[in-house]
């Protein structure tokens, strides 16, 4: 996914999203109302909420960053790059998809797609099939070697999580999970309806 790309938009996005919400002692996210009809916040409130949203901008982009390095890093050693990764788990998750389908996910442009689909094919992950709703059009779904693939990836990913989050309490944990659930779905959902599909490292 062409996250780097969005990062300008994740900052707007957590201004939106801080506008309605606090996070309160025990790490919970609650909802709270604004302060007047028109739906303003006081202006120490407001000034607040920029010095959050900054700094959890940044926090975000250092995440993002790590993250970035790590898979590109990680999976080549799985002979598979980020974006064939993505593709990969998206079939795995939602297939069979077609191609379309799998980029609007992921943000990718056609030719883009189309090179990734081509590359999990030559080296056997995902195979086509013809979609009985349309003649013209094919479906692609993970082959028994993409499965394998999958799951060794999935099972190094979480080996490395368990040992991130080990020193956490079980209470941050999960605070920490439906917060980051939270901006992903949101995120989704913005970029979804404003940001066009982009290139991405294949």
């Amino acid at each position: 996914m062409a996250v780097l790309g969005a990062i300008d938009q994740v900052a707007a996005l957590l201004l939106d999203m801080l506008a309605d919400c606090k996070e309160v002692a025990s790490g919970i996210w609650l909802r709270v109302p604004t302060n007047s009809v028109h739906g303003l916040m006081p202006a120490s409130r407001d000034a607040k909420l920029d010095d959050d949203a900054r700094a959890l901008s940044e926090a975000l982009a250092d995440l993002v960053r790590l993250y970035q390095f790590r898979d590109r890093d990680q999976l080549s050693c799985f002979g598979i790059s980020v974006t064939q990764c993505h593709a990969l788990e998206t079939l795995v998750e939602q297939g069979p998809l077609r191609a379309g389908d799998i980029a609007r996910r992921l943000f990718l442009n056609k030719s883009t797609m189309s090179r990734v689909v081509d590359a999990l094919e030559r080296k056997g992950h995902v195979r086509r099939q013809a979609d009985a709703t349309d003649q013209r059009a094919w479906l692609l779904e993970v082959t028994e070697s993409g499965h394998a693939l999958h799951a060794r990836i999935k099972a190094d990913l979480l080996r490395q999580h368990k040992a991130i989050v080990a020193d956490f309490d079980a209470q941050t944990r999960t605070s920490a999970t439906t917060v980051i659930r939270r901006f992903a779905n949101a995120a989704a959902q913005r970029f979804h309806s404003a940001t066009p599909p982009a290139a991405a490292s294949e």
